[in-house]
């Protein structure tokens, strides 16, 4: 089994943030170039986003519990 170095979970939960919260000024640009959106994809993208803030919340609250 392969353990994971904290400094590298953190920079993953990072990004997973920087997509979530789009807090990053680089990440929105990025987001921008790469992701072309029709007019009509914005409810699948509300979607989507609920989809993953939620997926993220679980495995957080996962992290910790195993962190006991």
């Amino acid at each position: 089994m392969e353990l994971i170095n904290k400094s590298d979970m953190n920079s993953a939960l990072d990004n997973d943030i920087c997509v979530l919260t789009h807090k990053k000024a680089d990440c929105l640009q990025r987001r921008d170039q790469h992701t072309p959106f029709s007019a009509s994809s914005g409810e699948a993208s509300v979607a989507s986003h609920f989809e993953l803030v939620t997926a993220y919340e679980d495995i957080k609250k996962h992290l910790k519990e195993t962190e006991k």
